[in-house]
């Protein structure tokens, strides 16, 4: 920063020094313009061309002045210094042509850039400036002298004495006096001038050294006195906090700290542990442990130890509690004691665990002893150094009888031993069962490692587990005889658990038509028809939970090939591998389901025409009246009766009467569809009842059943069955009735009115009723 900052300091001078040039030469050529213009007021006349030289001088100038403040650096400044000079010297040789003044005057239009210039110079650089300018004006004096360039002319003067040789010698060497002195002269002056200003730049430098340096230590003061400030304000938080931590821990801790002179006197009385004894931190502070604990003669003589200078700890009972205390003189500057600074702990409840532990071990080598266990440890030998417990006696041994002796060779002929205690001092904890004579073990092995992580031995708990064997091994036995079992009763048996098949038998593949496998994989739901598997799935898993529910009911399950089958399902809990399952027994009844269905389909319909019944018709037309009943919505009954259909018979036969209620009957059928329910009462008379209608709805459906009658009549004519016509009586639900007795009552009544007026008619119950009254 401080070489940037002096590099500037020397530029800003440089450019500075620039503008007094810049404006004494415009000073001076402003003059000469002025000068101009006063002589050509004054009738004395000044050539034009020297005009225009003074005005491209004067251009010149201003751009060179403008420019140089603007240029980067200090040789780019002196370049142009250079560049100005040269210019000067070409703008005053010009000059000199056209005054035609070629004579050692002529070498004074030099002057002012002489001075100019070698004031600003040094002796060399000045040196270079005069001999260029002294150059330039010898170069015109020669050229006009041998004819060159044309001799200017200004004022009258004798012919060709530019030419004359004598002439051109004397000005020739009259220039280079001119020259050269005002060189000497004016760069002398200038040099002394320089040296000032050079001492002045140097000095200044000097001060723009140190000052940079002065900056620089002063910044890297600032950095060192900030990070110290971070520094000692990060040590300050930390202090604070760490004194805030230690007095929220002495404050809150179950400790109490105290502190006593040489005389005995509290001076410290701190911590939540001082709750417990009932005193307020401070309390006792000016008061003696002397008075406060008298009757602890333990605390009075460990005080006494302490101010004869030992520091040690001691745990001492007060009310009833325990407090581990750790006590340590303190020393003044010469060594004396001046008193006691102590903590102490409340292990009331450490005590009280220690206590506990105690009679845990007691119990627990209780246990050891009387319990149907053996406890044992082996060194690396193999040889017994623990050897306890009632499981010993299976082995007609006492506890601690084999401590001493090798494993080898109380169970040599048990060749399974080498390897569990090789595997156990390798570092591997396991567990395995051994056989030894008739009793059957399960061992529990673990190395046994000291405090450097080294294997010395093996301990471990053996539990007799011959009763066990022998019920496992009943239990294998009993499973076996149940998958016999299984394979080959007809009932297709599944095990579930959760929603997992666990176990199928041939009969459950042969039943689904998916292989054992297949099944094994899937859900148990996958496999029952999706209408029955949310009760399924609610019964599976109550049973599951053990709750109450009916072993047997009837479902449908679903084929490999999409085919229904009713099954009779038996479910029961049971407990696979240890877990709670559903053992499920499913027989087919499918065709007895198929019997039943048909046996209902006959109870429920009329065998002639197919349609329901008296008793299944009138439950469903009641069911519609309630649905309508229930939503607020109309209802329709319409009671028919064939006209005449007693002479169908008479004068036909019954067979042709049967066929004439079929026809009928499929004429009802196309024609309700969906938005009705239509039943045979018995005869010739039928009921229809249908939703969300009205009078008129209904009378238009009655005469437009009358119409498709007819229709079916003429397209079906074979000669067969003779032309018959039907008489309808209509009541509607709730202007005409509210229950389905009334609204076929009053449905009836109309029918037959309409057969009174002569038959195929239709007549509306509301229609009557004003004729009924009056």
């Amino acid at each position: 920063m401080s070489g940037e900052l002096l590099t500037f300091s020397r530029l800003d001078a440089k450019r500075r020094e620039q503008t007094p040039q810049a404006l004494a030469r415009l000073v001076v050529v402003g003059l000469f313009i002025g000068l101009w213009f006063l002589l050509w007021l004054g009738r004395i006349p000044m050539p034009v061309p020297f005009l225009l030289t003074l005005m491209a001088e004067t251009v010149f100038f201003l751009v060179y002045w403008r420019t140089v403040s603007l240029l980067p650096s200090v040789r780019a400044v002196e370049l142009a210094q250079y560049g100005m000079l040269a210019a000067e010297i070409v703008f005053h040789t010009t000059m000199v042509y056209f005054l035609g003044g070629i004579s050692w005057m002529g070498s004074f239009a030099y002057v002012f850039g002489l001075i100019f210039a070698n004031t600003f110079l040094d002796l060399r650089r000045g040196l270079v400036y005069t001999a260029g300018a002294n150059l330039a004006f010898t170069a015109l004096i020669l050229l006009e002298a041998t004819g060159t360039i044309p001799h200017y002319v200004y004022l009258e003067q004798g012919s060709l004495r530019y030419g004359d040789v004598r002439f051109v010698a004397t000005t020739i060497i009259a220039g280079f006096g001119v020259f050269y002195s005002i060189y000497l002269w004016v760069n002398w002056v200038g040099h002394q001038l320089r040296q000032e200003r050079d001492a002045a730049i140097r000095a200044q430098d000097g001060l723009l050294q140190a000052r940079a340096q002065l900056q620089r230590a002063n910044e890297e003061l600032e950095e060192r006195v900030k990070a110290r400030t971070v520094e000692l304000e990060f040590t300050n938080a930390a202090l604070r906090e760490s004194e805030e931590h230690l007095r929220t821990v002495v404050t809150n801790a179950p400790v109490v700290l105290f502190a006593v002179n040489r005389d005995g006197m509290f001076t410290l009385s701190e911590g939540k542990g001082l709750e417990v004894l009932g005193v307020r931190p401070g309390q006792v502070v000016g008061l003696s442990i002397f008075d406060v604990y008298r009757d602890v003669p333990e605390i009075l003589q460990n005080i006494r130890r302490a101010l004869a200078g030992e520091a040690f700890s001691d745990t001492v009972d007060v009310a009833g509690l325990a407090f581990e205390t750790h006590y340590a003189p303190i020393h003044e500057a010469h060594g004396q004691i001046a008193g006691v600074i102590g903590i102490a702990t409340n292990v009331t409840e450490r005590k009280r665990a220690e206590e506990a532990l105690r009679e845990s071990e007691e119990r627990l080598r209780t246990v050891v002893t009387n319990a149907e266990v053996i406890l044992f440890a082996l060194d690396r030998d193999g040889v017994f150094t623990l050897s306890e417990g009632k499981g010993l006696a299976a082995l007609g041994l006492q506890p601690g009888e084999i401590v001493g002796q090798s494993v080898f060779d109380l169970f040599g002929d048990v060749p399974e031993i080498h390897t569990y205690l090789g595997r156990a001092l390798a570092g591997e904890a396991f567990t395995t069962t051994v056989q030894l004579d008739a009793q059957a073990f399960e061992a529990h092995c673990t190395p046994v490692r000291d405090h450097s992580g080294e294997i010395t031995g093996v301990i471990g708990v053996a539990s007799d587990i011959t009763e066990r064997k022998r019920a496992e091994d009943a239990l294998r036995e009993s499973e076996s005889k149940f998958r016999t079992m299984a394979e080959t009763v007809a009932a297709a048996a599944f095990i579930f658990q959760g929603t997992r098949i666990r176990y199928v038998n041939s009969a459950a593949e042969a039943m689904t038509g998916y292989t054992r496998d297949e099944l094994l994989a899937m859900d148990f739901w996958d496999v029952v028809h999706p209408d029955f598997r949310d009760l399924v799935k609610e019964r599976g898993a109550a049973r599951q939970q053990g709750e109450d529910i009916p072993p047997r009911y009837e479902v449908k399950l679903m084929t490999k090939s999409g085919e229904e089958r009713w099954v009779d399902f038996t479910g029961g809990t049971i407990e696979f591998e240890g877990k709670p399952a559903v053992l499920g027994t499913a027989f087919d009844v499918t065709e007895r389901k198929w019997a039943e269905a048909a046996l209902q389909e006959a109870a429920n319909h009329d065998p002639l025409t197919g349609l329901l019944n008296r008793r299944a018709g009138l439950a469903a037309i009641e069911a519609r009246l309630e649905h309508a009943q229930q939503t607020s919505g109309l209802f329709a009954t319409f009671i028919l009766d064939l006209d005449r259909f007693k002479s169908i018979n008479d004068n036909f036969s019954h067979e042709t009467g049967d066929a004439a209620l079929l026809q009928f009957a499929q004429v009802l059928v196309e024609l309700v569809g969906d938005s009705g329910v239509i039943c045979r009462l018995g005869g010739d008379e039928f009921e229809i009842g249908m939703d969300g209608t009205t009078l008129e709805q209904a009378t238009l459906f009655a005469e437009r059943l009358q119409a498709s009658l007819r229709l079916a009549q003429i397209s079906g004519d074979d000669g067969q069955c003779p032309q018959f016509t039907v008489s309808i009586g209509i009541a509607c639900y709730p202007a005409d009735a509210e229950s389905i007795t009334d609204l076929g009552r009053h449905a009836d009544h109309a029918m037959y009115a309409a057969k009174a007026a002569g038959g195929d008619r239709v007549q509306a119950w509301r229609r009557l009723r004003p004729r009924r009254v009056a």
